[in-house]
């Protein structure tokens, strides 16, 4: 008895120390079960982070992927302004060309009038100067008319007057050679003016049908080229269009990818201030493990 006298005390305290380290160990084992599960609760934010981190990776390869596109279609629709804009120059060098070409029919149609108004000019001349001769000719037949009436008088009234009538009669008969000779060559010119006349006619007939066919020619060229302009200018606002929109589209890309990137640094930053928070608890369980040993 008192043997277990003795050892009473101590072991009371014994058993106060024991019951003291229990609970001691249970709040250190609910420490660790809550720092566990804080731990599991942070891996599990962090593997959604991760996902969501991955997910917006693939976002930023995507619209990475859509913003080379739109430069690609950018570029090509730069090369499809650059042909168009060849061959609007082409175009506007043809116009030119016809252009040109249109000038020198206007100014060979305007030599072409004056040709045509000279040699009307040169018609009325020649048709004024046929008419004098035709005038002329009328003349010189009643001169001859009043030569044969006055040698005819001249034969009737007097016998002595024979010698002076003869020579009258001659120089009569001469002037009449020589009148009808003169008749002749002016019929024969008027003759020849007649056949000029109808060249020149000709002539002029033809070149009024030319005028005719150059000045159709001539709208119908200008016709197509203003067509052919119009086309052109429709299909380059088009393009112009269609470039601004894709270039618009393109900024909206670009800003959406710097909002990801920002989005993935944020993300970066979180997941490093979890890791940093997992390896502290860490710490602190092995230091609470080390304490409970």
């Amino acid at each position: 008895m008192k043997h277990a006298g003795i050892y009473s005390p101590c072991f009371h305290k014994k058993s106060l120390e024991l019951r003291t380290c229990q609970e001691q160990l249970f709040i250190e084992r609910n420490k660790n079960n809550t720092n566990e599960y804080e731990q599991q609760q942070l891996r599990n934010l962090l593997e959604i982070s991760n996902e969501q981190l991955e997910q917006i990776r693939n976002n930023l390869q995507e619209k990475i992927i859509k913003n080379d596109q739109y430069e690609q279609t950018i570029n090509e629709l730069n090369l499809r302004n650059n042909l168009l804009e060849t061959k609007l120059i082409e175009t506007m060098t043809l116009i030119d060309l016809r252009n040109k070409t249109i000038i020198d029919y206007e100014q060979q149609l305007d030599r072409i009038k004056n040709d045509l108004l000279q040699t009307t000019k040169d018609i009325l001349d020649k048709q004024s100067h046929i008419d004098q001769l035709e005038l002329n000719l009328m003349d010189k037949t009643a001169e001859v008319g009043q030569l044969t009436e006055i040698l005819e008088t001249d034969l009737v009234k007097s016998q002595h007057r024979e010698k002076f009538a003869e020579d009258n009669a001659t120089k009569a008969l001469n002037d009449i050679k020589v009148l009808q000779r003169e008749l002749r060559d002016l019929s024969e010119s008027l003759v020849e003016r007649e056949r000029t006349n109808t060249t020149l006619n000709e002539q002029i007939q033809h070149l009024a049908n030319e005028f005719h066919i150059k000045q159709d020619e001539f709208q119908q060229i200008q016709k197509s080229l203003n067509k052919q302009l119009a086309i052109k200018q429709e299909q380059l606002v088009r393009y112009d269009q269609d470039l601004h929109e894709t270039e618009i589209t393109c900024k909206y890309a670009k800003e959406e990818c710097l909002i990801q990137e920002k989005e993935i640094v944020r993300l970066n930053n979180i997941q490093d201030e979890q890791a940093n928070k997992i390896k502290i608890l860490q710490q602190d369980l092995i230091k609470l493990q080390e304490q409970v040993i």
